[in-house]
């Protein structure tokens, strides 16, 4: 995946990080630029549902906001200071996780009192470069990582009760009419927000 920084992005996050001492990392969202393939603006539409992500993807959510590393800005300097270096670099991320590595720092950093903000108006051009089985292993990947590093328990339970919910509807829905009629609401209801 790679992102792009509109041009008045600097700048915003230049005022962003004068405006507080206290901000360490900013993060805001990502707009889908693709080739108009049916999968990524799926997998956008999903990626962007409260239903989809449990609101993780911004503040409000059904636990707590952590920038995502394709649109996270950081000091240099204070990236420095929570890093652990080796003979030859500093080593920002923890290597040992697959994936999520952003939130293991974002916590590091809030623990010497700083704190991470969502702004919302950085966005990013995200080009996603991924296929179906591709991203079901990065979301497996995800749910076992968070789970060891004790994050976004609430919005995991939820989108795994809402599977199987929607799951059991939609092969009960073959054996009864009322039953068909949930499960289509449900869908209703799932696409509209």
């Amino acid at each position: 995946d790679d992102s792009m920084l509109y041009p008045e992005s600097l700048k915003n996050l230049k005022a962003i990080f004068q405006s507080d001492p206290d901000i360490a990392v900013v993060g805001g969202t990502d707009i889908l630029e693709h080739k108009g393939e049916a999968f990524d603006l799926a997998l956008d539409y999903v990626l962007n549902s409260f239903l989809g992500t449990g609101g993780v993807r911004k503040p409000g959510g059904m636990s707590k906001y952590y920038p995502k590393l394709w649109n996270m800005a950081l000091d240099r300097e204070f990236a420095r200071s929570v890093s652990s270096k080796n003979e030859e670099s500093f080593l920002l991320f923890d290597e040992s996780l697959p994936v999520c590595e952003e939130i293991e720092l974002i916590r590091r950093i809030e623990k010497t009192g700083k704190k991470s903000i969502f702004a919302g108006q950085i966005p990013v051009r995200h080009y996603r470069d991924t296929g179906y089985f591709a991203f079901m292993k990065r979301n497996f990947l995800m749910a076992r990582t968070v789970r060891t590093i004790g994050v976004h328990t609430p919005p995991h339970m939820f989108l795994a009760l809402f599977t199987f919910f929607m799951t059991a509807l939609g092969f009960l829905s073959f054996f009864s009419q009322n039953i068909r009629y949930l499960f289509f609401f449900s869908i209703i209801i799932y696409l509209l927000t």
